[in-house]
């Protein structure tokens, strides 16, 4: 568009010249005065021309900046979410079983398959066991219609599933235990690496030896990812 500007100029400034080298004075008076009228117009029309010009190669520049700015924080990871921001601290973990206060052989299947509520808010599907703080168990409520329909009774006990080796396997073995700090990223990464885990055990030490902090379920820490990816 510039490049079209100055060549039009151009052919108009050729053409009044030729007009002016003509040995005629009415034609170089006509000459003088159409060149002293088109002039500032030309010159206003220019302004406009390079302005706009200016202009949107200053916005395709800023434009073009804001895009490698937005592709960088895009690609840029941001700082992770640690699961003590995200998990369901202890004392707010409902349906706690301390064995330290009863022993597992005074606890009845019956008992705990009446803990179990789907329509609560929400849902009480698994049941968190502890030794005074210490983890040792968490039982879904998958696992234990699974015992009542494969020999176990309601009138069974908490013990009788401990002393189980499938069902021990399935209450205590299948879980993951991360310390506070730890990222949702990585807390996902250890529940993978279990195959069936579907619990993550938050404790001061970061091992099955430490005092539980929080607890967080496979579903709230897919919830947790979703909401911070």
């Amino acid at each position: 568009m510039v490049v079209g500007s100055f060549l039009t100029i151009a052919a108009l400034v050729f053409a009044l010249l030729v007009i002016a080298a003509q040995n005629n004075q009415n034609a170089t008076n006509i000459a003088d005065k159409t060149f002293t009228t088109v002039l500032p117009v030309l010159a206003a029309w220019m302004g406009t021309v390079l302005a706009f010009y200016f202009s949107a190669q200053s916005q395709d520049r800023t434009s073009d900046s804001l895009d490698r700015m937005i592709s960088q924080s895009a690609a840029a990871p941001t700082p992770g979410v640690a699961v003590s921001e995200k998990m369901i601290p202890f004392v707010s973990i409902k349906e706690l079983y301390d064995l330290s206060k009863r022993r597992p052989d005074q606890i009845k299947l019956s008992e705990l398959q009446g803990k179990f509520d789907l329509n609560a808010v929400p849902p009480i599907t698994r049941l968190i066991f502890h030794d005074n703080g210490v983890f040792r168990a968490v039982l879904h409520i998958g696992e234990l219609n699974r015992v009542l329909t494969s020999g176990k009774t309601p009138d069974n006990t908490f013990d009788d599933l401990l002393k189980d080796p499938e069902s021990l396997t399935r209450i205590s073995k299948l879980v993951v235990f991360v310390s506070p700090s730890t990222t949702l990223a990585e807390a996902k990464t250890k529940l993978e690496a279990v195959a069936g885990a579907q619990d993550i055990i938050v404790t001061d030490t970061g091992d099955a030896s430490g005092r539980i902090l929080g607890w967080l379920s496979n579903t709230d820490l897919t919830k947790a990812l979703t909401v911070n990816s």
